[in-house]
């Protein structure tokens, strides 16, 4: 997870964004939401074997993805790393194109 993080953050770093069109996310409205993700992603490192607890999730991601059941935090934030995440980098090398 550590290594889509910082895939992201390089594009961050990367720098020279411009406007977002109309009810899209800046670039730092999407750097605020990725800080408050990655620090969920250091709490749940710190769970352990807690981590494979079930908790209710639900999770939306346009078509790619609908998920509304009990999953275990590592799963929801396997998905977060693999659909989610991709989507914030794109629309950050987006901004900057």
């Amino acid at each position: 997870m550590r290594r889509a993080f910082g895939a992201l953050f390089a594009e961050v770093d990367a720098g020279g964004f411009g406007p977002a069109p109309e009810g899209q996310f800046s670039a730092e409205q999407i750097v605020a939401h990725l800080v408050a993700s990655d620090r969920l992603c250091g709490l749940v490192d710190q769970l352990g074997l807690a981590a494979e607890t079930p908790v209710a999730t639900h999770l939306r991601e346009g078509f790619d993805l609908i998920v509304d059941e009990p999953l275990p935090w590592s799963r929801t934030l396997d998905l977060h790393m693999r659909v989610h995440l991709p989507k914030h980098q794109s629309q950050l090398h987006v901004l900057r194109s």
